[in-house]
């Protein structure tokens, strides 16, 4: 009888400790945040999860090898933004954001991560293409490799214009 009332009160404990919940992201229309093959993007939020600095940033992108994954007919932008919001919270318990970007005309949609460092505000990172860190400025969405500051994507938005949503 003693084993089998510890077993309730460990059973329950341990439903009770789980830390981690699974949400969809619905966007400011009400419409679910989708992949191309229309599934529903799902994150898992860490309720402790803090606030990283700028170093710690860079030591998640560099430990994870999220951005060896390629892009496929099943695992596209959402899934690397998804994938490293989730080991920045359960594994590294830091807070991580998911970003959406949509160009104006239909264009571009794209969706990547951010963090509000302790040190530098707001940092952006996209590992769908590598590690790197994303300004946004001016009209241009640049992405620059953290391990070499001359390989840089942008793109200019200049003429079509951008929105930002952001999922926290």
């Amino acid at each position: 009888m003693k084993l089998k009332v510890l077993s309730i009160i460990g059973i329950l404990a341990i439903c009770m400790c789980n830390t981690a919940s699974a949400e969809y992201l619905i966007n400011n229309n009400g419409e679910y945040l989708c992949n191309p093959n229309h599934v529903k993007m799902e994150i898992h939020d860490y309720k402790y999860a803090k606030d990283p600095t700028f170093e710690e940033v860079i030591k998640i992108l560099k430990e994870t090898t999220i951005d060896e994954n390629d892009y496929s007919h099943t695992y596209y932008c959402t899934e690397f933004a998804a994938e490293l919001h989730d080991i920045s919270e359960r594994k590294y318990h830091r807070k991580c954001i998911i970003v959406t970007a949509d160009s104006r005309d239909g264009s571009f949609n794209h969706c990547f991560n951010a963090y509000n460092t302790k040190d530098r505000g707001i940092v952006y990172v996209d590992v769908s293409c590598g590690d790197r860190i994303v300004t946004i400025d001016n009209g241009y969405f640049n992405a620059t490799s953290i391990y070499d500051p001359e390989d840089v994507i942008s793109l200019d938005f200049r003429n079509t214009g951008i929105e930002y949503e952001y999922f926290y």
